[in-house]
């Protein structure tokens, strides 16, 4: 039968200090791992508004050939200095 043998302190302080390291380290790749989520969560939020933006665009850019189209139409091809509101036909 082999008998307990008492472990020196040291050696229990050292044991505790890396498991201590170890849970920090461990707190510390939670840590990166929610900022994560929040950049991929920003990321798809910013993703959505800049959707919004290119619809807005492209809804943008149709009124302008629309108001182009009119314009032309009412005045024919030619162009309009918008600060005096002259139009100088082609």
């Amino acid at each position: 039968m082999s008998e307990n043998k008492k472990i020196e302190k040291v050696d229990i302080e050292s044991i505790k200090e890396l498991r201590q390291k170890s849970s920090e380290l461990i707190v510390k790749f939670g840590e990166v791992e929610l900022e994560f989520i929040y950049v991929e969560n920003r990321k798809k939020e910013l993703n959505v508004y800049k959707d919004s933006l290119m619809k807005e665009l492209s809804e943008l850019q149709e009124s302008e050939k629309t108001l182009t189209t009119d314009m032309e139409t009412k005045y024919g091809q030619g162009n309009l200095n918008l600060e005096t509101g002259e139009f100088v036909p082609a």
